[in-house]
């Protein structure tokens, strides 16, 4: 995860966010991740899926023209129980 968060960083200063929506949606994968390490420091387990269905969720709310992924679902998604019970 370190590796994927210095690219993130390289990435994020390359191309900066060009407006206040975009800048948002790019704070929703540092939200995740600290979902994710909390998790792993816990020991609990993680979605094993959870990093595309993270991404379906926050591609879904863009494409829809919400303003805000609500956390709660987030912390869902990390977890797995969002995708759970869709299926």
């Amino acid at each position: 995860m370190a590796d994927f968060s210095d690219l993130v960083r390289r990435i994020w200063s390359r191309w900066p966010a060009t407006t206040e929506r975009s800048a948002v949606f790019r704070l929703y994968s540092g939200i995740m991740y600290w979902q994710v390490l909390g998790r792993l420091a816990r020991g609990q387990a993680l979605n094993p899926h959870y990093y595309l269905h993270f991404l379906q969720t926050v591609a879904h709310t863009w494409r829809t023209g919400d303003v805000a992924v609500p956390l709660e679902e987030i912390t869902e998604v990390v977890k797995g129980h969002a995708h759970e019970q869709a299926a």
